[in-house]
């Protein structure tokens, strides 16, 4: 199996498209690519593909029960990945995910869980900052508010595809189709996590040059990061994110969210 939540139910309506998986990657934007972020920190995007589940274990509580998958990347022994789902009787889904990491490796672009659900689930109400894109060094612009938008908005309009489209200080999103049936994703306001919602994966946007070259829209992607790095621009042909806005692969990070 694939060692994931491979199905929410609600109201007999199946919510996940692609079970959700670790993600260690982003698509490079101009920026990135002027720092050569591909050739010094590929080996993310290799173990962003091919994760290997190596164990699971259920809990069973009062009302509720805890599934923890174990995972471990191909881009390092010592990397340890865990994602706890704990299925509430409510039919809500506490996601607790760690990252344990190691000196010696490249800093990640992102440490993330990313899943699909069926594509006309596309609208988007937020609270987080917003309401325009932002990023950990580049959301002092931003303020926290309440304001929707759609999947499709998150392509942010550049020449050559790439990340975009990410809010920061997310305390909570509903992603739900015309009918206003769909999914919520809610994090504690003391500890906030990232989100990006799109119809693309980054590995689709990553592999285009042109917003033409994206492949038909199947699904609507969900991208609930702890971290991702800072965007940089000091100039774009080699100026490095600064030191406090990326993310070194020796330490722990944690977060949590809940589904329902």
């Amino acid at each position: 199996g694939v060692g994931s939540l491979t199905s929410v139910n609600y109201s007999g309506k199946e919510l996940i498209a692609y079970p959700p998986a670790p993600l260690f990657w982003r698509a490079t934007t101009d920026n990135d690519k002027g720092t050569a972020m591909g050739f010094h920190s590929g080996a993310w995007y290799a173990a962003s593909l091919m994760p290997r589940c190596t164990n699971v274990v259920l809990v069973e509580g009062d009302g509720e029960v805890m599934i923890t998958f174990s995972y471990r990347v191909n881009i390092s022994v010592d990397v340890n990945v865990t994602v706890a789902y704990t299925v509430r009787s409510d039919g809500s889904i506490a996601v607790k995910s760690r990252y344990e990491g190691t000196a010696g490796l490249p800093d990640l672009p992102i440490y993330a869980l990313s899943f699909k659900i069926p594509m006309e689930y596309n609208q988007l109400d937020w609270l987080a900052l917003g309401p325009d894109e932002n990023y950990s060094d580049r959301n002092h612009g931003a303020r926290l508010g309440r304001f929707s938008n759609k999947a499709a908005d998150s392509l942010s309009g550049y020449v050559v595809p790439q990340e975009s489209g990410n809010r920061t200080g997310v305390r909570c999103v509903t992603v739900t189709n015309d009918e206003g049936s769909g999914i919520k994703i809610s994090a504690p306001a003391a500890k906030p996590v990232e989100c990006r919602v799109s119809p693309y994966t980054a590995f689709e946007l990553e592999n285009a040059y042109h917003q033409y070259e994206l492949p038909p829209v199947h699904y609507t992607v969900v991208t609930v990061a702890g971290k991702q790095m800072g965007v940089g621009g000091d100039d774009s042909w080699g100026a490095p994110v600064h030191a406090e806005y990326r993310i070194p692969s020796d330490g722990i990070i944690e977060y949590e969210f809940v589904i329902s």
